[in-house]
């Protein structure tokens, strides 16, 4: 049956999908924070351990462009006594983005940057090295939603439905990642438990269907 579109009247229904993927990799943010009662001192400080770090990740296997700089900071520190903030010194903190290809190797580099000196880990987020491919695959399944619930709605109906929408929009898209909570390093961080688990890829689309009466 041919459909007039122009007086046909429509539905409107939201389909929705969502699509898990386990990750491939992973981007572990080091923190290393230097405190002095000198500036200068504070900065060579940090900058010594930095760089030892930066080399021992190297030799590990980590290029050099797979590791990058999030954040450099410098602070005064002050100690409160009787109402009196007093300077006692600075704290440089720089936290590095360290991206790593193969997560088996994620208890190595915790364990490479604490022998060197980094003392926090701000955060570990797990990713895909494909998240097109899995959100496309969420928007196919969400437009299926879509026609699935126009189906049940003409049968509810009774009435006839083309099921090629007229419109179909594109309304959200969301990335569920798992960061890790910030930790501070410890001696042994092999005994460290680190989990991946699964990273959730949401779609939902809007779509016009036009149907006529029986």
């Amino acid at each position: 049956m041919r459909y007039d579109e122009s007086s046909s009247p429509t539905m409107i229904v939201e389909g929705k999908a969502t699509v898990t993927t386990a990750p491939d990799q992973a981007v572990i943010t080091i923190g290393i924070v230097s405190e002095a009662k000198q500036v200068i001192d504070a900065q060579q400080q940090n900058s010594s351990v930095s760089n030892q770090i930066i080399q021992a990740l190297n030799k590990s296997g980590i290029p050099s462009n797979d590791i990058k700089t999030k954040q450099y900071s410098i602070r005064p520190v002050y100690q409160y006594t009787e109402g009196k903030s007093i300077l006692t010194g600075y704290e440089v903190r720089h936290l590095l983005e360290v991206q790593v290809n193969q997560l088996q190797q994620i208890g190595t580099i915790l364990t490479i940057t604490t022998e060197n000196g980094a003392n926090i880990i701000e955060d570990i987020t797990f990713k895909t090295s494909t998240p097109h491919a899995a959100y496309r695959k969420a928007l196919q399944l969400a437009t299926l939603d879509a026609i699935g619930k126009a189906k049940e709605l003409a049968k509810t109906l009774h009435v006839q439905l083309n099921q090629t929408p007229m419109k179909l929009v594109e309304r959200s898209a969301h990335i569920q990642s798992r960061p890790t909570e910030k930790m501070v390093l410890s001696a042994s961080t092999e005994s460290v438990p680190i989990e991946p688990g699964e990273l959730t890829f949401s779609a939902a689309v809007e779509a016009v269907f036009a149907y006529t009466n029986f």
